[in-house]
């Protein structure tokens, strides 16, 4: 990590990247980050107010971490995993369309980590052509996952899409 991140920054991080989950059988719900992002998503303004702290760190310490500027031209691929099949989503996630995400969002720049997570629990898989990125790999409760965290309202182009019938 060669940013100078505030401890409160780190601990956000961390706290994004964890699953209270565990062994437990709880579902993805029980997670903060995910009641946060659903707040997001759903624009809810009552809700939101609960996390306006932790949307704030956590906004600030990816800004710190960013490693892709739309201003220099870059672009990666990276991957993304939904827990809708692709037919669902063929409107709306076609190749080459654009998309705009407005939760932060998790993602991976290793495709074959991506193949594991989603096993074949009826999910797909999203290539996606991203000019920004935070990589958080570094500071990840889950190690070796290449992760990295789009900021909310990420907008992005659909390069490929496979179901998990298609691995």
């Amino acid at each position: 990590v060669t940013a100078a991140l505030t401890y409160d920054e780190v601990l956000v991080i961390a706290w994004y990247t964890s699953d209270v989950r565990g062994s437990l059988e709880l579902p993805v719900e029980a997670n903060g980050w995910w009641c946060m992002n659903d707040c997001l998503r759903r624009r809810d303004v009552k809700c939101l107010r609960r996390f306006l702290p932790l949307i704030f760190f956590l906004h600030r310490a990816l800004e710190q971490l960013q490693i892709i500027d739309a201003a220099s031209g870059q672009e990666q691929i990276l991957w993304r995993g939904l827990s809708v099949r692709l037919s669902t989503l063929s409107r709306h996630y076609a190749a080459h369309q654009r998309v705009c995400w407005p939760a932060f969002t998790s993602v991976t720049r290793d495709e074959k980590t991506m193949t594991l997570f989603l096993g074949a629990r009826g999910a797909s898989m999203v290539r996606l052509v991203v000019h920004r990125a935070a990589d958080v790999s570094a500071l990840s409760m889950t190690k070796g996952e290449c992760e990295l965290i789009l900021l909310p309202n990420t907008v992005f182009r659909i390069v490929n899409t496979v179901g998990s019938e298609d691995l």
